[in-house]
């Protein structure tokens, strides 16, 4: 889960949040413009992005997140944006 400390929105066209684990090869993609599994927040008080995934994750492992650019499309123009990562 990703919280941001400002209103965001989900884009409109694909963008593609991919996992890779410790070896280099890809374990998740997901189209956070049209998956159902990717969770934006309603209206202007949500500020989390959620992914959910049916891959098991190996505790001990390290993965990896490549994101592409306007995944996280801001409501409003703003040079810089900040956020955090949240494992649940």
């Amino acid at each position: 889960m990703f919280a941001f400390y400002m209103q965001i929105m989900r884009p409109k066209n694909s963008r593609f949040v991919k996992i890779f684990g410790e070896d280099g090869n890809e374990v998740v993609t997901i189209d956070v413009a049209v998956a159902l599994s990717t969770v934006y927040p309603e209206g202007s008080l949500g500020r989390e992005v959620q992914f959910t995934t049916s891959f098991l994750f190996t505790e001990g492992m390290q993965y990896y997140v490549q994101m592409d650019p306007g995944v996280f499309h801001l409501a409003f123009n703003c040079m810089d944006y900040y956020f955090r990562l949240l494992v649940v």
